[in-house]
Parts: structure tokens; C-alpha cells; sequence
């Protein structure tokens, strides 16, 4: 990595707001859409606070860990994970598909997600945008405003 790659990552978060022509960060964190950007190596590079809520983190503990990192996930969830990462790097997108990630607090949280290998400032970067599967209205309200989300629990993960 050059003294430019990581200058251009430490800036990401400005250059993706300006890039996607938002102000303020506010949007993209009070959404109520989880969203995770990566580079192509598979890098966290960006989460918002709702999709960093939803597994128990704050973002910056996701940011700069790999996609496929056991922190988030079981290993039938990398195999999922690594098969629609590749998709979405080597084909442009893959739409909505469903992933299971672990909750830092134990259980797990089931996201519907759609990526797309996109470009900021010429770099390519894989854009997730995730949305809770199988949760009522109200929790999701709560869930994107940073209030209490019990993680489902259950002995085996996957669907």
C-alpha cells in the first residue's frame, strides 16, 4: 500500500459523502438502511451507525476489518458472504440476497443485501445496502434509532 492509498482511505468517509453529494454524514447515518461500503480486497471502509447497531457495534470497531472476519460471522455466512462479494466485484452487482451476521453481544441478525461495485474517485468499492429480514416496523424503528435489539438466537446459523 503507498503513502496515497492510505491517505485516500484515512479521507474515505469525506470523499464518499462528497462523492454521493451529502453535506452532512447525518443521512447516511440515520437511514433506515444499514450500509456497508468495502474495497475490492474485501476492507471494511465504511458502516453506517444503523448496520454497525444492528451486530452490536460501534462503527469503528467494523471499519478496516475484513468482510469475511469471524467477529461477524459463522463459516457457512463467509461462504455466502465471499461467493456474493466475488459476484458483486467480478459481474458489477448482485441483488437482494439474505445474510446471516453474528451479534457482538451473542446471537445473530438476519440482512436482506444488495451490493454494487462502484466508484469513488476512480477506486473501486463494494457499496452493501441491508435491510433487517423477518423484523416488525417497530423494532426496526427502534433498531435505527439506537434503541434495545435483541439479536435473534438460535443454535444453528444459516437459513
Amino acid at each position: 500500500m503507498t503513502d496515497d492509498d492510505d491517505t485516500f482511505w484515512k479521507n474515505f468517509h469525506a470523499t464518499l459523502l462528497h462523492e454521493l453529494d451529502f453535506e452532512t454524514g447525518w443521512l447516511m447515518d440515520n437511514l433506515p438502511l444499514g450500509i456497508a461500503v468495502a474495497s475490492i480486497d474485501g476492507v471494511v471502509r465504511y458502516v453506517n451507525r444503523v448496520f454497525a447497531h444492528w451486530i452490536g457495534f460501534e462503527p469503528a470497531e467494523v471499519v478496516d476489518r475484513s468482510v469475511f472476519d469471524p467477529l461477524f460471522s459463522e463459516a457457512t455466512t463467509r461462504e455466502t458472504l465471499e461467493h456474493h462479494f466475488s459476484a458483486v466485484v467480478n459481474f458489477g452487482r448482485y441483488d437482494w440476497f439474505n445474510v446471516t451476521m453474528k451479534h457482538k453481544q451473542g446471537g445473530y441478525f438476519d440482512m436482506r443485501t444488495r451490493g454494487s461495485l462502484e466508484r469513488i474517485r476512480g477506486v473501486p468499492v463494494v457499496i452493501g445496502i441491508c435491510e433487517p429480514v423477518d423484523l416488525e416496523p417497530t423494532r426496526c424503528a427502534q433498531s435505527t434509532a439506537g434503541g434495545t435489539l435483541t439479536p435473534r438466537r438460535r443454535s444453528q446459523p444459516g437459513r
